[in-house]
């Protein structure tokens, strides 16, 4: 194929979205405030973007940012590409019965023997060729998802960061005790799996 043989610039399915994104809004900080990026991140983002297409994408007039006419006839083809690469990510097409990939999860103690039965039963159905790869949850386990050496950690959590997918496993009553109280508290306690996006 001759696309294959040609150079072509970096460009990644998240810059598609944020395009789209600024596309929608109309705003460079509202694109930067949804995506949790600072404005000179989101500034750099779409220097990238012209760059790549040879092209302004946006003129600014007054707080708007209106399309160039390149870019109004870029952007169904942008959503289309989002689209098939859903569809190229999505569930279905991975063929989970056949995988034989190694699932890498990080987990508590506690994790472990509430979730962790409930993941092997659901693998062994879905994915019956698949393994899972158990390690302790240390305090780096964010920055493990980032960085793709783990797939999956499990744990209680309140608040997600903004590059991370959240799935709820369980909802219920915890106790915790410390040396300084004298009576145990109850805990409302949600475990979650937290996937890096």
């Amino acid at each position: 194929m001759a696309i294959l043989d040609t150079p072509q610039p970096d460009l990644s399915l998240e810059e598609l979205r944020f395009l789209v994104t600024v596309a929608k809004t109309k705003s460079l900080t509202t694109a930067a405030s949804q995506y949790g990026i600072s404005m000179g991140a989101a500034s750099r983002r779409l220097s990238h973007l012209r760059e790549v297409f040879d092209d302004e994408l946006f003129i600014r007039s007054g707080v708007t940012m209106l399309p160039t006419m390149r870019m109004r006839k870029l952007l169904p083809r942008v959503l289309d590409l989002l689209v098939a690469g859903g569809a190229l990510l999505s569930r279905d097409n991975v063929g989970l019965a056949d995988s034989r990939r190694i699932v890498r999860l990080l987990a508590a103690d506690s994790a472990v023997m509430t979730v962790f039965p409930l993941l092997v039963r659901q693998m062994a159905k879905d994915a019956p060729n698949a393994s899972i790869e158990l390690n302790p949850l240390s305090g780096d386990f964010l920055e493990q998802l980032r960085a793709g050496r783990a797939d999956i950690a499990v744990y209680p959590l309140d608040t997600v960061p903004k590059d991370f997918h959240r799935l709820e496993l369980l909802f219920g009553k915890v106790t915790r005790s410390s040396r300084n109280t004298k009576r145990p508290e109850k805990l409302n306690s949600m475990i979650c799996a937290l996937l890096s996006t």
